[in-house]
């Protein structure tokens, strides 16, 4: 009856102040008597006379009686909540009070607590807060004074006997009164119920409750201990039942305290903040309840803090680097809150790559979230935009819609790759973006991810035309050929993106990739480069030429990978290889340049030689336009005594030379009108960078301009926002900072040739062998100990594959036995059998 009587009492009348007037009614009749009795009886049963009934019952020594009130007490409807609060004033600061005591009267006043946050939890969990009209203030939306006095005397009590057996229950209760009073509001009222203070004491007192789950982030928050010392839930030994669910509802009062508008202490969500460590140990949780806790907790931690850029890029970061459970957690909480509303987002690329990223997940529900959100996403960042041409379409019909929706209502392809492609083609422009964000993640990335990494990077390397201003231009035939294929297989000719500072990137990203990771993805790190090389014509060019560089830069640290690199390229396009291989065995001549190694990325400057030895110094980074022609093209000597084709300097210039310089004006970056920049950095003059001289060329140029398959320049690749992500390759380079001019450009071909002998057997040495002799018994003696050692390599190699020995069982027995020679330690090798001397392998 008591529980129907809270249910529906209605809210205490105001009194209503009236004038005085005479009684009129001065009979003393029975209706007068009657009317007398019933206006008593009315006052009796006010709203007012009920509670005073029932609260003093929260005293009552008979369990049953004094449980009855609470649960009637705790099921007060929302419009009566007001007297409610006004008649429980005196039993608040009686119970919040915390003045010495008697052992009686303290045993009164811990029943009565008990007894009160009962009722105020109820209350809460009937969400009774939330839809009462007293409970915030009307100016600030905070909560009501009364409230607040009772949370914070409360918390006061509690702090003030920590460890007190009577405390348990109230404990318990209190912690579940925060959360579900504060779980009753709607979201957007979260900002103004507590005041920072209160809220930060509130998680503090919860933390040390809480056991394991964050003692130590009590210590931190209050400055006795570090962020590290948190103890992660799964090491931690488990607690007895009735500790642990006293621990759980302290982690979930946590929970809610923390997430109640923006974070109290912004410190805590800085770059290494100590919650980043807390949150990590929750999500690592075998339980199941404290891990989806924390993905709620992660979920509103991004709403409610917008403007925390750190923590969006924990979140991110985690979906790479942690565990699958914690990584499924984090980027279900980042499809939560990008699905809701429009986000606010600085690097929008990180999300759409961390999204790409999930597509490819083996777990079919954070790969649907990701497929869902990817389209999401497309809508957002890129709008309305035209789809791709089908096969035989002229677009007349085309409606425009959104990116991979109307890919997917012809195709629903969920395949990661498959998405990936079609961004890639639809949105060129993202394509150094794209490759800055995975190349920058692939860093820290668990193994299983950088696999999906450098998987889905492979559509985006077709986009990238590598520019370099120092290198000729291809053949046009390449060109030809390149482009009548390209229309078959795609049903359209695509166009190039490239930049200098784009090719700096991507050779140096790839190249870090490679030297650190590519003995556990080799099969990945292998295709990611074939791909590069196959895509473009002058790819391979520009590729070698960096190759030249660094080895000569650090051949130590750098030539090992540099020589796998040239094992990639040879396996995917060895007949071009070779042709280039061979073209720098016949150069004997350096790069005309000092390399230079640099703290900032490329990681090296290339200083003219000339420009070295001249008098009047420009200064670093710059060139004279007499040097600018050894820089723009490389001058060699072919060891015929005949002069290189790359020589324009020489008399009696070509028509198809001439050809070749004008269709090079397609690969001057476009940084401007008048400006570009060299491989090394600096901005230097592009006036005589491929430029006709003459009227026969100039019609020359005209006459490829007019072609079908002219060589169109390269559009200008978007940089990322804040100039990317540069991969520190300076972990691989010598302190040494002396500039080298490197070694010669025949003798580096040589190096790197060493191992594609044995490793391409598909390739016809035959005619090559003249040459390649020719060069490596010049570098038998050279007084470089690499050099030469590369030279009996070579030697040795080109015997093992061409010699016609016929007996390979014994050739490996005679390395081996020479390897163990060599150790030193005194091991027995097993002898031969001797043939005749038309058997005899001699090396």
């Amino acid at each position: 009856y008591v529980t129907f009587a809270m249910r529906v009492v209605p809210p205490a009348p105001s009194p209503i102040v009236r004038c005085a007037s005479p009684d009129l009614s001065l009979s003393s009749s029975p209706d007068s008597l009657t009317t007398e009795r019933m206006d008593n009886k009315a006052v009796n049963t006010s709203p007012s006379a009920l509670y005073k009934l029932v609260i003093p019952l929260l005293r009552c020594e008979v369990a049953d009686v004094r449980d009855a009130a609470v649960h009637a007490l705790g099921k007060v409807n929302s419009d009566a909540l007001k007297d409610l609060m006004e008649e429980l004033v005196v039993y608040i600061r009686e119970a919040v009070d915390r003045k010495q005591e008697n052992m009686r009267r303290r045993r009164r006043r811990d029943a009565l607590r008990l007894q009160l946050v009962k009722v105020f939890e109820l209350i809460a969990g009937y969400g009774t807060f939330g839809v009462s009209s007293c409970v915030l203030e009307r100016d600030s939306q905070s909560l009501h004074p009364t409230i607040v006095e009772y949370v914070d005397g409360a918390r006061l009590c509690l702090e003030a006997e920590p460890d007190k057996e009577a405390l348990k229950d109230i404990k318990i209760h209190f912690c579940n009164f925060i959360r579900k009073m504060l779980k009753s509001f709607p979201l957007e009222t979260y900002q103004t119920l507590l005041k920072r203070d209160l809220r930060r004491n509130l998680f503090v007192l919860f933390a040390g409750w809480s056991g394991s789950f964050g003692r130590s982030l009590a210590s931190a928050l209050t400055g006795s201990a570090g962020p590290s010392s948190t103890v992660p839930a799964t090491t931690a030994p488990e607690p007895p039942a009735e500790e642990e669910e006293q621990q759980f509802c302290a982690l979930q009062a946590m929970s809610a305290v923390l997430c109640c508008g923006p974070c109290f202490e912004p410190s805590a969500l800085a770059e290494e903040g100590c919650l980043y460590p807390w949150l990590d140990s929750l999500l690592a949780s075998k339980d199941e309840k404290i891990y989806n806790l924390t993905c709620e907790t992660v979920v509103l931690l991004l709403e409610c803090n917008p403007d925390m850029g750190p923590l969006l890029d924990w979140v991110v970061d985690r979906c790479y680097t942690a565990k699958a459970k914690v990584a499924d957690g984090c980027f279900l909480a980042l499809a939560t809150i990008f699905s809701a509303r429009e986000y606010p987002c600085d690097h929008y690329t990180a999300i759409i790559n961390v999204t790409l990223m999930n597509t490819g997940c083996p777990r079919t529900h954070v790969h649907e979230t990701a497929l869902q959100l990817l389209q999401v996403l497309d809508k957002r960042f890129f709008g309305a935009v035209g789809p791709l041409p089908a096969e035989g379409d002229t677009g007349a019909d085309r409606r425009r819609g959104g990116t991979l929706d109307l890919l997917l209502s012809t195709t629903y392809c969920r395949s990661q790759m498959h998405l990936s492609r079609q961004l890639a083609q639809l949105h060129p422009e993202l394509t150094m973006p794209m490759f800055s964000e995975i190349t920058h993640r692939f860093q820290t990335a668990r193994p299983e991810v950088r696999q999906l990494l450098l998987q889905y990077l492979l559509p985006w390397l077709h986009n990238m035309e590598l520019v370099d201003p120092n290198v000729p231009p291809g053949n046009p035939l390449s060109y030809f050929q390149y482009y009548a294929s390209d229309i078959s297989r795609s049903g359209g000719r695509r166009e190039g993106w490239g930049s200098v500072e784009a090719t700096e990137m991507v050779l140096n990203n790839l190249f870090y990739i490679t030297a650190k990771f590519a003995d556990e993805h080799p099969k990945e790190v292998e295709e990611v480069w074939a791909t590069l090389c196959s895509c473009w014509p002058n790819n391979l060019k520009v590729i070698i030429r960096y190759l030249l560089i660094i080895s000569g830069m650090a051949p130590q640290e750098l030539l090992p990978y540099a020589k796998r690199v040239v094992l990639y390229l040879a396996r995917a396009r060895a007949d071009r290889l070779l042709d280039e291989m061979m073209s720098e065995l016949q150069t004997i001549e350096t790069l005309n340049c000092l390399i230079e190694r640099t703290e900032t990325p490329p990681f090296y400057r290339l200083t003219s030689m000339r420009k070295a030895s001249s008098h009047s110094d420009p200064g670093p980074g710059q060139t004279d336009p007499a040097s600018r022609a050894d820089l723009a093209v490389e001058k060699g000597t072919i060891h015929t005594k005949r002069h290189s084709g790359e020589d324009p300097g020489k008399t009696g210039t070509s028509k198809s030379d001439s050809a070749l310089r004008a269709l090079a004006s397609g690969f001057v970056p476009p940084r401007g009108a008048d400006k570009i920049r060299t491989a090394s950095g600096p901005a230097m003059l592009s006036e005589e960078t491929s430029t006709p001289t003459t009227e026969t060329e100039l019609a020359q140029v005209d006459e490829v301009g007019t072609g079908r398959y002219d060589i169109p320049q390269p559009h200008p690749l978007p940089m990322p926002e804040y100039g990317g992500y540069f991969a520190p390759l300076t972990e691989y380079l010598p302190d040494n900072g002396q500039p080298s001019s490197g070694f010669h450009r025949c003798n580096v071909a040589v190096m790197l040739l060493t191992d594609v002998v044995v490793d391409v057997v598909d390739l016809d040495w035959s005619i090559h062998v003249p040459l390649m002799l020719h060069i490596l018994f010049l570098g038998l003696d050279h007084s470089r100990t690499l050099v030469h050692e590369h030279c009996k390599q070579l030697l040795l190699n080109l015997l093992l594959v061409l010699a016609d020995h016929a007996d390979h069982l014994s050739v490996a027995q005679i390395l081996l036995n020479r390897k163990t020679m060599e150790l030193g330690l005194g091991l027995p090798t097993p002898l031969l059998p001797k043939y005749g001397w038309k058997k005899t392998f001699k090396y």
